[in-house]
């Protein structure tokens, strides 16, 4: 946001007015410089030193108005950083009463944006004076030559004012040539910016890519391996699963198993390092996103919800779908009765990433989103994690009318969503170490019983304790 907002307008505003300074002053030097050059050519190549001057000081400066420039920019974002995560953390800072320490946490960087801010105009004040210097001295050499001209009867007095009045013509010029410089030196820092913003990697299609139509959902994952960079170590290794059309296939495994990877793998947010993923037979790789990404639907743990209205966030999951499309999107996601109770129905204000809404409110709209979309392939991020129990029915209800029929991949802590599961596989260290159904997974005695017994059994208790 930084980088978008403050370094582009930077940029924006060196196009804007400082590129306009710079062709007036340079058309204006180029005048004077043609009317010396007429009238003395001698009297001008040997004021020639001057510019020459002038620009090693300019160049002098350059490399550390540069850095500086680059250092204000990223003092910036530093300072908005932590802004943007007061604002959006305020309940937790005042429910932990924390106002103080992000406080502390905020004024530091204001102090180094402040120094790098210092030095920033101290060297600018230093390159336009010294420069400012130069110009002036280069100038009154000028004018002692040319006097020495009149004087000895080698110049008219009527050209030597004509050439003095063209000298102040280039007044001007120089020092704005100066503080122009330090403009654009300081811009620069902001263009770094930008610039690798841009340079980032994009989204990588095929130079020819197919279009997915009419998908039955099936799912191949052919001895994967990923990594998130060369330096690290291998996230998934040799991954091989083919999920049949319709199936519904639950990944469990201890934190860092690499469950979400493993899901994040079909609509390419990720690509793998090794092997392939494969949707209907075909290399996703090789398919277009926009193709690949309709057949897909994604529900994740902690959905977000844009701050506009209820209707536009289920809308989001197709944009043109029509009012009866999204009131019964949110009936079969059990979200039309309560959406029907707020203030303004479809129409409410969500706030903030949904911060009207309670956790299970939003997972139903999560929900209604998905099934509005219709997609073949549907990924559930444990998606009725921290819920009451009533909420925790009303979502599971919903997702059995959304896992229908759908190629389905959940991530899942909860014994019912793993119970209805066509295969379980059980993900450990990245490899995949276990796949079965439940009873007998529970009977091998492997990782998924010893799971179990630690995520199930002991949570029933305490339920069973608390009824």
């Amino acid at each position: 946001m930084s980088v978008l907002q403050n370094d582009v307008e930077a940029l924006q505003m060196l196009y804007a007015s400082t590129l306009v300074d710079v062709i007036t002053n340079l058309l204006t030097a180029l005048v004077a410089v043609s009317i010396l050059w007429y009238h003395d050519p001698v009297l001008t190549l040997e004021g020639l030193p001057v510019p020459i001057l002038f620009g090693i000081v300019l160049a002098l400066f350059g490399r550390p108005l540069h850095r500086v420039g680059r250092e204000v920019r990223d003092r910036v974002q530093g300072v908005q950083e932590v802004l943007q995560e007061s604002a959006a953390g305020a309940r937790e800072v005042k429910a932990f009463g924390r106002g103080a320490s992000e406080l502390g946490r905020y004024v530091p960087r204001v102090r180094e944006l402040v120094r790098a801010r210092v030095r920033q105009a101290v060297l600018g004040a230093a390159n336009w004076s010294i420069a400012d210097l130069v110009a002036w001295t280069g100038m009154t050499g000028v004018l002692v030559l040319a006097s020495i001209k009149v004087v000895h009867g080698h110049m008219q007095p009527g050209t030597a004012v004509l050439l003095l009045s063209t000298l102040g013509m280039l007044f001007g010029p120089a020092g704005a040539v100066s503080n122009i410089y330090n403009q654009v030196m300081s811009a620069l820092g902001a263009a770094d910016r930008v610039f690798e913003f841009q340079d980032a990697a994009p989204e990588v299609e095929a130079a020819a890519p197919r279009e997915l139509a009419a998908v039955d959902g099936r799912v191949r994952f052919e001895h994967v391996t990923f990594r998130y960079d060369e330096e690290g170590g291998d996230v998934l290794e040799d991954i091989v699963l083919d999920v049949r059309p319709g199936e519904v296939i639950a990944l469990v495994g201890p934190s860092g198993a690499g469950k979400s990877t493993l899901v994040s793998l079909i609509p390419r947010l990720y690509d793998p390092a090794a092997g392939r993923v494969l949707v209907d037979d075909v290399d996703v790789r090789d398919v277009s996103l926009a193709s690949l990404r309709a057949c897909i639907a994604m529900v994740p743990q902690e959905p977000f919800l844009f701050g506009t209205t209820v209707r536009e966030n289920i809308a989001f999951g197709r944009e043109s779908a029509g009012e009866e499309e999204i009131v019964e999107a949110a009936k079969a996601a059990n979200a039309h009765e309560f959406i029907v109770q707020l203030p303004e129905g479809y129409e409410t204000q969500v706030g903030e990433r949904g911060v009207r809404l309670s956790v299970g409110q939003k997972q139903r709209l999560a929900v209604a989103r998905a099934l509005l979309r219709n997609p073949r392939i549907l990924i559930l991020d444990e998606a009725t994690s921290a819920q009451d129990s009533e909420s925790e029915r009303l979502v599971q209800e919903a997702m059995r009318r959304l896992m229908e029929g759908r190629t389905s991949f959940v991530i899942a802590h909860r014994l019912s969503t793993v119970l209805r599961a066509d295969r379980i596989v059980v993900l450990e260290n990245g490899r995949i170490t276990e796949i079965g159904k439940h009873a007998d997974l529970l009977t091998r005695g492997g990782t998924y019983a010893h799971l179990y017994e630690l995520q199930f059994t002991d949570g029933a208790s305490t339920r069973d304790e608390h009824d």
